[in-house]
């Protein structure tokens, strides 16, 4: 069954995410769990998306074996051990990945326990990667709680038998401790958890191909070609993540102070996205060379003004075709454009990418300042909008540190084994 989860825009502004079904119908179970447990706790939009998104694997899941939880609870059951642990392996996957195997496996194959992964082994050879550690703990924790909560509800109805209320709260025990128990350990990425950022050769490659006179330019409009290049060079040089560069409206710019200020505007009813791009960090202002000043007054002159859709609305980036604020899926797929048709680009440049990228060019301007290491985490706190005591700063400190030892180390041992052949 196709399930897809879509995002209603309140009038107030509020963002309400829900899970439909096959039919483009609302599924009430999750809607209301999301409305009570989720929405009644303030939390984000995203976060609500995220956990229905979990729950719409669980529902694949379900739905490839028959299973009806209701007629399960009824009797004072879940699911079994060896249920969980295909769930569990399901849930490791991308979930378009998911949501094919779900397509192509038969309701009536059988043992219907091994059946999924019947179908991962034939196609083993050409099997995308599993989704990250920490995202797969995260979509089997949404699981575990939505299924804790369904046997919540049913456990509160009255007339319930003895024996399957306490088989019930068993199975409810049981499924926690077995689920706990498959949630893989937070990933430790590479020595010091800090992603890695493009090299200097991969991004003059970059800034050769967005420029919107060179004649293979992976776009063919020149609004696109324009925007684009302002939207890479912004990410690039300033830092920000792509919600924030998307949530930003023309009068954020000070043209004459140069400088640009990041907000957090969630659930802003004048933003016409349902799905609204969110500024996830602490808003402040960042300072903005004169050079990308001219680039973006230039756009705004002589692109952005040219749709007339564009004139209602103050976001600065728009889409070339109706002019209305560029959408999340918009900017994702510039990424995904331009790295199908630019062969010499990796496979990695992407939004969050030139994010990393910033902040390895900036530990490298603070080592040539010789800046204190306190006075460094405070700074890039404030332009990255992190609280002082997040720990990413720190984070980038020490991988920044681990690469000049490593460079000090090299230079000694060429140093030492000169030394050594030439005595």
């Amino acid at each position: 069954m196709a399930y897809r989860v879509t995002t209603l825009k309140m009038t107030s502004g509020e963002r309400l995410p829900i899970l439909r079904d096959g039919n483009g119908l609302p599924m009430f179970k999750p809607t209301v769990y999301a409305l009570t447990e989720l929405r009644a706790r303030n939390l984000a939009s995203n976060t609500l998306n995220q956990a229905l998104r979990s729950i719409m694997v669980l529902h694949l899941f379900l739905s490839e074996r028959g299973i009806a939880l209701e007629y399960r609870m009824a009797e004072g059951k879940l699911l079994s051990l060896a249920e969980l642990e295909a769930l569990t392996r399901l849930s490791r996957l991308p979930l378009e990945q998911a949501v094919h195997l779900s397509d192509t496996v038969s309701l009536t194959a059988r043992p219907k326990v091994v059946s999924l992964e019947a179908v991962r082994m034939r196609s083993q050879q050409h099997s995308p990667p599993e989704i990250s550690s920490d995202v797969a703990g995260t979509r089997m924790r949404a699981i575990r709680d939505y299924v804790v909560w369904l046997a919540r509800v049913h456990l509160s109805q009255h007339g319930l038998e003895q024996a399957t209320e306490r088989g019930l709260r068993d199975a409810s025990e049981s499924l926690v401790k077995a689920i706990n128990a498959r949630i893989p350990q937070k990933s430790r990425g590479n020595l010091t958890g800090a992603p890695e950022g493009l090299s200097e050769e991969v991004v003059a490659e970059l800034l050769r191909l967005i420029d919107p006179h060179l004649d293979d330019n992976p776009w063919r409009f020149e609004h696109a070609r324009y925007r684009n290049e302002l939207i890479i060079l912004w990410l690039l040089f300033l830092g920000p993540r792509r919600g924030e560069v998307l949530g930003v409206r023309v009068g954020d710019i000070n043209f004459q102070k140069g400088t640009v200020t990041i907000h957090r505007r969630a659930d802003d009813p004048e933003d016409p996205r349902a799905d609204q791009p969110q500024t996830k960090t602490n808003p402040r202002e960042i300072p903005v060379m004169p050079q990308l000043l001219l680039l973006t007054q230039a756009y705004v002159l002589n692109h952005r003004r040219k749709l007339p859709e564009a004139r209602k609305h103050e976001f600065l980036f728009v889409a070339s075709r109706t002019g209305m604020p560029m959408s999340i899926s918009a900017a994702n797929k510039l990424f995904s454009v331009l790295r199908a048709r630019c062969p010499s680009l990796p496979d990695s440049v992407r939004a969050h990418v030139l994010r990393y990228t910033w902040n390895e060019r900036f530990s490298q301007e603070m080592d040539k300042q010789k800046m204190a290491p306190e006075e460094e985490k405070r700074i890039r706190c404030y332009l990255m909008g992190w609280s002082n005591t997040s720990k990413m700063a720190a984070i980038y400190l020490r991988r920044h540190i681990r690469r000049r030892a490593k460079e000090v180390s090299l230079e000694m041992q060429n140093k030492l084994f000169f030394e050594r052949n030439t005595k």
